[in-house]
Order: structure tokens, then C-alpha cells, then sequence
């Protein structure tokens, strides 16, 4: 019996090094899993004779005319010219587009999938725990409902809903045909069907387990229109420096669908683990640094990891799970 038949695990990752830590996982992804990797560099991905099934696919035949000419990517295969590159568009105010990661949701509809979770590259898939058990859950769940599942977190003086409120993002909602004006007061998460309040998502990570292909479809479509709109006006947020800051879009999304698409917000139940990786931005110091340890410089990542080996024992807990996460870790 192949108990992920059904179920797909997209990763959205650019960049070399990114691609080789999810390859680096795959030893530890299960039997008969559905792995999906969405890129700009596939070829990375050729020559694999995995023990689950692998979909590499290339991240441009996703992207539309509007998202190349706004979202820009590269394709460098070698990690020294893209980080290279990389810098000098970052020097002249380039950030990563990190709102890409919606590709994922785009790729299954696509192909008619209606269960499946999007993650980056830093989230690990059965190395700390067995996925069948949150499989399990959300099954339970969504039984009658759809469950729409991330990282969460709360907001507990509601100012996600400024976003919700925004009058760029009232014109979509209005385009969907979704009134705010008669705004249920309660929804449904997890084991709570009367919550209140906002719940929304970390970005790295977002799932669906629906019935009905249209609403994720939906969902993309009012997740792309926000991202335009907002590079149109200019509401760009920057996270660490680095990259465009998106999850706050779910503060919009989430509600909702909790309150007018019979779904369930719900934690992602340890369906993957995460692991934060200071060594693929040693080029970067804004963004190393906000894993709270005093990191030594180096000028390449293999440096870098050798310089400060005792550090990310101590960041990972083990130097078992630093060699087992950190590709090239010795």
C-alpha cells in the first residue's frame, strides 16, 4: 500500500546550494514519497536514481511575462558565479523574490493536485519524524473541510488586519466577488471550530489538503494579484535584507478561507522539520545573524563551515544532525 500516493512534496528553490541541501535530505524521505522540485537549474537534479518519485521541474515554464520581468531569477548552475552574480544585482537594490514559492501551488494545479505542501529548501522531510502521522491528521480533518496548513502563529492584537483592510487588496477581494462587509467573527482551527482573531503562516512553508481544485486555484490567483499590485505600489517588505518579505500576504489569505471556504487553518503537525542554514549565507551577514550566534567570517561557504564547525554543532544540537542537515559538514 502506497500511503503517499496522493500527496506531493513541492520544494520552490533557486540557487545551487539550496538545491544540494534538499538533495542532501533525500535519504531520509521515505518510500514511495512524491517529491517535486521546481528550479531554474534542473539540470542539477539529472543522473538520480531515487528511492521515491522524483518531479523536477523547470521553474520558468511556470513564471508568467509579468513575473519574469518583475521576479527575476537566475540560472547559474556553478554556486561561486551565482553568488557572485547574486551580489552585484543585491549592490544595485536586488532582492530575492521570495513569493515564488507560490509556483508550487500553480504546478499542482496544473496537474490536478489537490493535496500536497510547498516548502523551501531549509524544511527536511522525514529526517526528525515519520510524515504519515500528520497525513493522518489532516485526513481526519479533512473529511468534510478543506485544512489549509503552515507554521503558524498568532496575531494577537490584530494587526494583520491592515492588510486585510488595505484598499489595494480590497480592489482584489472585490474582483473574487469576496465581501468583507458581512466578515464571519469566528473559524474554524484545528480543534477550536469558534476561533477568533487572526492566524497566519511563517512563509517557508505552506500546505494545502482540499477538495476542490478550484480554490487552490483561487488562492493562487488572489496570492499572485496582491504580489503584483503591491510591486506596482510598492508595498515591498524586505526580510533580513536579503530577500522580499511575503508571508505577510496570508494574513489576508488565511482568514479568508477559514471564514468562506469551509477550511480548517491548522500547524503543519511536523510534516517537515526546519532547519535554519547560517552557512549558505555566509555572504551575507544580515541574514547569518539572526540565528543568534557569533559567526566567523569566511569568503566561501567550505570556510566558512570550517571556521565555525563548534558553532553549528552547537546551532544544530549535535554534530549528528549538523553532518546529517549541512552538506559538506565534517
Amino acid at each position: 500500500m502506497n500511503e503517499y500516493k496522493d500527496f506531493y512534496f513541492i520544494y520552490v528553490a533557486v540557487g545551487q546550494r539550496f538545491i544540494q541541501t534538499i538533495k542532501h535530505n533525500f535519504t531520509s524521505i521515505p518510500n514511495n514519497a512524491n517529491i517535486v522540485v521546481i528550479t531554474t537549474t534542473p539540470k542539477i537534479l539529472e543522473d538520480i536514481n531515487p528511492h521515491f518519485n522524483l518531479i523536477i521541474v523547470d521553474l520558468y515554464s511556470l513564471q508568467d511575462d509579468w513575473s519574469k520581468e518583475n521576479e527575476i531569477l537566475l540560472d547559474i548552475e556553478n554556486d561561486q558565479e551565482y553568488i557572485k552574480k547574486y551580489m552585484e544585482m543585491y549592490e544595485n537594490g536586488y532582492r530575492f523574490p521570495i513569493e515564488i514559492q507560490r509556483f508550487g501551488l500553480k504546478w499542482a494545479v496544473k496537474n490536478g493536485i489537490t493535496k500536497f505542501v510547498v516548502m523551501e529548501s531549509g524544511y527536511e522531510v522525514g529526517f526528525m519524524r515519520e510524515p504519515l502521522t500528520a497525513l493522518k491528521t489532516f485526513n481526519k480533518w479533512g473529511k468534510i473541510k478543506n485544512v489549509l496548513f503552515g507554521n503558524t502563529f498568532y496575531d494577537v492584537n490584530n494587526d494583520g488586519r491592515k492588510f486585510l483592510n488595505h484598499p489595494d487588496y480590497n480592489k482584489v477581494l472585490q474582483k473574487y466577488n469576496i465581501d468583507l462587509k458581512n466578515y464571519p467573527p469566528t473559524f474554524h482551527f484545528e480543534s477550536d471550530p469558534n476561533k477568533t482573531g487572526l492566524v497566519t503562516f511563517e512563509g517557508g512553508l505552506i500546505g494545502f489538503w482540499f477538495h476542490d481544485i478550484m480554490l487552490i486555484d483561487l488562492f493562487y490567483n488572489i496570492y499572485t494579484d496582491i504580489i503584483k499590485i503591491s510591486h506596482i505600489n510598492k508595498h515591498i517588505v524586505s526580510a533580513n535584507g536579503w530577500a522580499n518579505n511575503f508571508e505577510w500576504v496570508f494574513h489576508i489569505l488565511n482568514p479568508i478561507f477559514a471564514k468562506y471556504f469551509n477550511t480548517i487553518l491548522a500547524g503543519h503537525q511536523d510534516i517537515a522539520t526546519h532547519f535554519y542554514h547560517p552557512e549558505d549565507f555566509y555572504f551575507m551577514k544580515n541574514a547569518r545573524n539572526i540565528a543568534g550566534v557569533s559567526w566567523i567570517d569566511a569568503p566561501t561557504r567550505d570556510e566558512f563551515i570550517e571556521k565555525n564547525r563548534e558553532n553549528m554543532i552547537i546551532k544544530f544540537g549535535s554534530y549528528e544532525i549538523a553532518k546529517k542537515v549541512c552538506y559538506n559538514f565534517k
